[in-house]
Protein backbone atom coordinates (compact mmCIF):
# COMPACT_ATOMS: atom_id res chain seq x y z
CA UNK A 1 0.00 0.00 0.00
CA UNK A 2 3.06 2.39 0.79
CA UNK A 3 4.50 1.71 -2.87
CA UNK A 4 0.95 2.42 -4.52
CA UNK A 5 0.52 5.62 -2.37
CA UNK A 6 4.05 6.96 -3.47
CA UNK A 7 3.91 5.63 -6.91
CA UNK A 8 0.61 7.44 -7.11
CA UNK A 9 2.05 10.89 -5.41
CA UNK A 10 4.40 11.35 -8.15
CA UNK A 11 2.68 10.33 -11.11
CA UNK A 12 -0.31 13.19 -9.74
CA UNK A 13 2.47 15.68 -9.50
CA UNK A 14 3.80 14.64 -12.68
CA UNK A 15 0.24 15.25 -14.72
CA UNK A 16 -0.34 18.45 -12.43
CA UNK A 17 3.06 19.50 -14.56
CA UNK A 18 2.00 18.44 -18.14
CA UNK A 19 3.97 15.64 -18.02
CA UNK A 20 1.11 13.14 -17.95
CA UNK A 21 3.61 10.83 -20.17
CA UNK A 22 6.44 10.73 -17.34
CA UNK A 23 3.48 9.64 -14.99
CA UNK A 24 2.76 6.96 -17.53
CA UNK A 25 6.45 6.34 -17.48
CA UNK A 26 6.55 6.05 -14.08
CA UNK A 27 3.83 3.53 -13.25
CA UNK A 28 5.24 1.16 -15.66
CA UNK A 29 9.17 0.74 -13.81
CA UNK A 30 9.30 -1.60 -11.62
CA UNK A 31 10.85 -0.74 -8.18
CA UNK A 32 11.80 -4.00 -6.36
CA UNK A 33 9.94 -7.10 -5.73
CA UNK A 34 6.47 -5.93 -6.65
CA UNK A 35 3.48 -8.02 -5.98
CA UNK A 36 0.88 -8.94 -8.76
CA UNK A 37 -1.73 -7.32 -7.14
CA UNK A 38 0.55 -3.54 -6.68
CA UNK A 39 1.59 -4.48 -10.96
CA UNK A 40 -1.89 -4.87 -11.95
CA UNK A 41 -2.82 -1.47 -10.04
CA UNK A 42 -0.34 0.32 -11.65
CA UNK A 43 -0.99 -0.99 -15.21
CA UNK A 44 -4.36 -0.04 -14.50
CA UNK A 45 -3.29 3.48 -13.59
CA UNK A 46 -1.36 3.86 -16.57
CA UNK A 47 -3.76 2.68 -19.22
CA UNK A 48 -6.17 5.17 -17.69
CA UNK A 49 -3.92 8.00 -17.49
CA UNK A 50 -3.05 7.46 -21.41
CA UNK A 51 -7.00 7.11 -21.98
CA UNK A 52 -7.61 10.30 -20.29
CA UNK A 53 -4.86 12.59 -21.25
CA UNK A 54 -4.02 10.60 -25.44
CA UNK A 55 -4.65 13.18 -27.93
CA UNK A 56 -4.36 12.70 -31.43
CA UNK A 57 -1.68 15.45 -31.70
CA UNK A 58 0.39 13.80 -29.25
CA UNK A 59 2.58 11.58 -31.56
CA UNK A 60 5.40 12.26 -30.05
CA UNK A 61 4.79 11.26 -26.61
CA UNK A 62 3.20 8.31 -28.14
CA UNK A 63 6.63 7.37 -29.85
CA UNK A 64 8.22 7.34 -26.65
CA UNK A 65 5.46 5.39 -24.43
CA UNK A 66 5.60 2.76 -27.42
CA UNK A 67 9.08 2.50 -26.85
CA UNK A 68 9.33 1.82 -22.80
CA UNK A 69 6.41 -0.89 -23.69
CA UNK A 70 3.03 0.84 -23.90
CA UNK A 71 0.75 -1.31 -25.99
CA UNK A 72 0.06 0.71 -28.78
CA UNK A 73 -4.02 -0.55 -28.64
CA UNK A 74 -4.04 1.65 -25.85
CA UNK A 75 -3.94 4.73 -27.77
CA UNK A 76 -5.87 3.05 -30.31
CA UNK A 77 -8.92 3.12 -27.62
CA UNK A 78 -8.34 6.53 -26.23
CA UNK A 79 -8.93 8.13 -29.59
CA UNK A 80 -12.25 5.97 -29.99
CA UNK A 81 -13.23 6.89 -26.90
CA UNK A 82 -12.95 10.56 -27.79
CA UNK A 83 -14.83 9.97 -31.46
CA UNK A 84 -17.41 8.39 -29.41
CA UNK A 85 -18.04 11.02 -26.67
CA UNK A 86 -17.96 13.54 -29.88
CA UNK A 87 -20.54 11.16 -31.97
CA UNK A 88 -17.98 10.78 -34.23
CA UNK A 89 -19.28 7.24 -35.45
CA UNK A 90 -16.87 6.80 -38.37
CA UNK A 91 -14.02 7.98 -36.35
CA UNK A 92 -15.01 5.32 -33.07
CA UNK A 93 -15.67 2.55 -35.09
CA UNK A 94 -11.83 2.90 -37.00
CA UNK A 95 -10.18 2.87 -33.93
CA UNK A 96 -12.33 0.58 -31.89
CA UNK A 97 -11.36 -2.03 -34.74
CA UNK A 98 -8.01 -2.06 -33.77
CA UNK A 99 -8.63 -2.66 -29.88
CA UNK A 100 -11.50 -5.58 -30.18
CA UNK A 101 -12.62 -6.54 -33.17
CA UNK A 102 -15.69 -8.24 -32.14
CA UNK A 103 -16.71 -5.21 -29.91
CA UNK A 104 -16.56 -2.74 -32.63
CA UNK A 105 -18.93 -5.04 -35.09
CA UNK A 106 -21.13 -5.25 -32.43
CA UNK A 107 -21.43 -1.22 -32.63
CA UNK A 108 -21.44 -1.43 -36.33
CA UNK A 109 -24.22 -3.40 -36.23
CA UNK A 110 -26.13 -1.55 -33.83
CA UNK A 111 -25.07 2.17 -34.62
CA UNK A 112 -24.06 2.58 -38.26
CA UNK A 113 -26.16 0.17 -40.07
CA UNK A 114 -29.33 0.86 -39.14
CA UNK A 115 -28.90 4.45 -40.12
CA UNK A 116 -27.26 3.80 -43.89
CA UNK A 117 -30.62 4.48 -45.74
CA UNK A 118 -30.78 8.05 -44.86
CA UNK A 119 -27.32 9.08 -44.92
CA UNK A 120 -26.22 12.19 -47.54
CA UNK A 121 -23.69 11.07 -50.01
CA UNK A 122 -20.57 12.23 -48.33
CA UNK A 123 -21.73 9.52 -44.90
CA UNK A 124 -22.42 7.30 -47.19
CA UNK A 125 -19.82 6.73 -48.84
CA UNK A 126 -17.80 6.88 -45.88
CA UNK A 127 -19.66 4.52 -44.51
CA UNK A 128 -18.92 1.72 -47.60
CA UNK A 129 -15.54 2.10 -46.57
CA UNK A 130 -15.81 0.72 -43.38
CA UNK A 131 -18.43 -2.22 -44.61
CA UNK A 132 -15.81 -3.09 -46.43
CA UNK A 133 -12.84 -3.71 -43.70
CA UNK A 134 -16.12 -5.56 -41.90
CA UNK A 135 -17.08 -7.52 -45.34
CA UNK A 136 -14.72 -10.05 -44.96
CA UNK A 137 -17.30 -12.37 -43.69
CA UNK A 138 -20.13 -12.41 -46.41
CA UNK A 139 -22.85 -13.98 -43.67
CA UNK A 140 -21.84 -11.30 -41.15
CA UNK A 141 -24.56 -8.35 -41.03
CA UNK A 142 -21.76 -5.93 -42.30
CA UNK A 143 -20.89 -8.24 -45.51
CA UNK A 144 -24.64 -8.77 -46.21
CA UNK A 145 -25.18 -4.93 -46.41
CA UNK A 146 -21.77 -4.32 -48.38
CA UNK A 147 -22.99 -6.86 -50.82
CA UNK A 148 -26.88 -5.02 -50.61
CA UNK A 149 -25.16 -2.24 -52.43
CA UNK A 150 -23.18 -3.20 -54.94
CA UNK A 151 -26.06 -5.96 -56.20
CA UNK A 152 -27.97 -2.33 -56.58
CA UNK A 153 -24.99 -0.60 -58.42
CA UNK A 154 -25.17 -4.21 -60.98
CA UNK A 155 -28.84 -3.66 -61.62
CA UNK A 156 -28.37 -0.20 -62.74
CA UNK A 157 -25.38 -0.70 -64.70
CA UNK A 158 -27.57 -4.15 -66.52
CA UNK A 159 -30.27 -1.45 -67.23
CA UNK A 160 -28.00 0.13 -70.49
CA UNK A 161 -26.25 -2.83 -70.96
CA UNK A 162 -26.38 -5.81 -74.10
CA UNK A 163 -29.37 -8.42 -73.71
CA UNK A 164 -26.28 -11.31 -73.72
CA UNK A 165 -24.64 -9.33 -70.85
CA UNK A 166 -28.09 -9.53 -69.16
CA UNK A 167 -28.99 -12.97 -69.69
CA UNK A 168 -24.97 -13.76 -68.20
CA UNK A 169 -25.35 -11.79 -65.18
CA UNK A 170 -28.98 -12.01 -64.38
CA UNK A 171 -28.97 -16.29 -62.82
CA UNK A 172 -25.44 -14.69 -60.72
CA UNK A 173 -27.19 -11.66 -59.66
CA UNK A 174 -30.72 -13.56 -58.25
CA UNK A 175 -28.28 -16.22 -56.63
CA UNK A 176 -26.27 -13.31 -54.54
CA UNK A 177 -29.89 -11.45 -53.54
CA UNK A 178 -30.91 -14.70 -52.33
CA UNK A 179 -27.51 -15.63 -50.07
CA UNK A 180 -27.93 -12.06 -48.64
CA UNK A 181 -31.63 -12.18 -48.11
CA UNK A 182 -31.12 -15.48 -45.99
CA UNK A 183 -28.54 -13.29 -43.91
CA UNK A 184 -31.33 -10.49 -43.60
CA UNK A 185 -33.85 -13.06 -42.48
CA UNK A 186 -31.83 -14.90 -39.98
CA UNK A 187 -30.74 -11.67 -38.49
CA UNK A 188 -34.72 -10.41 -38.54
CA UNK A 189 -35.66 -13.70 -36.71
CA UNK A 190 -32.08 -13.39 -34.04
CA UNK A 191 -32.67 -9.60 -33.78
CA UNK A 192 -32.88 -10.19 -30.08
CA UNK A 193 -28.94 -9.77 -29.86
CA UNK A 194 -28.70 -6.69 -31.48
CA UNK A 195 -30.84 -5.27 -29.10
CA UNK A 196 -28.36 -5.47 -25.79
CA UNK A 197 -26.25 -2.44 -25.70
CA UNK A 198 -22.78 -2.34 -26.65
CA UNK A 199 -19.74 -1.58 -24.63
CA UNK A 200 -19.16 1.59 -26.29
CA UNK A 201 -22.10 4.24 -26.15
CA UNK A 202 -22.46 7.11 -28.98
CA UNK A 203 -24.02 10.27 -27.21
CA UNK A 204 -27.23 12.23 -29.31
CA UNK A 205 -27.53 9.32 -31.96
CA UNK A 206 -30.55 9.18 -33.08
CA UNK A 207 -31.07 5.38 -34.34
CA UNK A 208 -33.33 4.13 -36.74
CA UNK A 209 -34.66 0.54 -34.92
CA UNK A 210 -32.82 -2.40 -36.40
CA UNK A 211 -36.96 -4.46 -37.09
CA UNK A 212 -37.33 -1.22 -39.40
CA UNK A 213 -34.10 -1.45 -41.37
CA UNK A 214 -34.39 -4.95 -41.61
CA UNK A 215 -37.78 -4.59 -43.10
CA UNK A 216 -36.90 -2.33 -44.88
CA UNK A 217 -34.25 -4.29 -46.75
CA UNK A 218 -35.63 -6.97 -47.11
CA UNK A 219 -38.46 -5.53 -49.06
CA UNK A 220 -35.66 -3.87 -51.41
CA UNK A 221 -34.19 -7.30 -52.07
CA UNK A 222 -37.21 -8.86 -53.13
CA UNK A 223 -37.69 -5.50 -55.40
CA UNK A 224 -34.07 -6.28 -56.88
CA UNK A 225 -35.60 -9.83 -57.71
CA UNK A 226 -38.50 -8.31 -59.59
CA UNK A 227 -36.09 -5.92 -61.42
CA UNK A 228 -33.38 -8.93 -62.49
CA UNK A 229 -36.72 -10.97 -63.67
CA UNK A 230 -37.69 -7.83 -65.64
CA UNK A 231 -34.80 -7.05 -67.45
CA UNK A 232 -34.50 -11.15 -68.04
CA UNK A 233 -37.76 -10.38 -69.53
CA UNK A 234 -36.57 -7.87 -71.77
CA UNK A 235 -38.41 -5.27 -70.02
CA UNK A 236 -36.98 -1.74 -69.06
CA UNK A 237 -36.72 -0.73 -65.98
CA UNK A 238 -39.04 2.75 -64.76
CA UNK A 239 -37.78 4.35 -61.67
CA UNK A 240 -41.25 5.69 -61.40
CA UNK A 241 -42.57 2.19 -61.17
CA UNK A 242 -39.32 0.58 -59.31
CA UNK A 243 -39.95 4.09 -56.35
CA UNK A 244 -36.41 2.10 -55.50
CA UNK A 245 -34.23 4.36 -52.29
CA UNK A 246 -31.09 6.16 -55.08
CA UNK A 247 -28.87 4.45 -52.28
CA UNK A 248 -25.36 4.51 -54.89
CA UNK A 249 -25.74 7.99 -55.01
CA UNK A 250 -26.53 8.54 -51.47
CA UNK A 251 -28.53 12.05 -52.11
CA UNK A 252 -29.97 13.98 -49.59
CA UNK A 253 -32.93 12.62 -48.31
CA UNK A 254 -34.51 15.87 -49.79
CA UNK A 255 -33.57 14.73 -53.32
CA UNK A 256 -34.70 10.69 -52.90
CA UNK A 257 -38.14 11.92 -53.61
CA UNK A 258 -41.50 10.34 -52.77
CA UNK A 259 -40.36 7.26 -52.33
CA UNK A 260 -38.10 8.12 -49.27
CA UNK A 261 -40.49 9.89 -47.91
CA UNK A 262 -43.03 6.97 -48.29
CA UNK A 263 -40.47 4.64 -46.22
CA UNK A 264 -39.97 7.49 -43.78
CA UNK A 265 -43.74 7.14 -43.07
CA UNK A 266 -43.61 3.81 -42.81
CA UNK A 267 -40.68 3.84 -40.69
CA UNK A 268 -41.91 6.72 -38.12
CA UNK A 269 -45.73 4.79 -38.01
Amino acid sequence: VEEQVLIDGYAAQLVAAGLWEWAVYTLMCRFGQSSGVVSRWKQIRAKTMVLQNYRSNSNDRRSFLESVGVPCVWFDEALALQCATSGDVFGFLSHLVKVDADEACASLESTLIPNIFFMNKSDLAEARMVLDAFSVDSESLAGAVFDFFQIYEAITLLEKAPQEEVDTAVPLLLERCNQVEQVFVSYRFGEAKLQGPTLRIIPDAKLVPMSCFLAEVLSQISLFKFQLRALQSHLGLSSTATQILNLAQGGEVMDFGISARENILRWLL
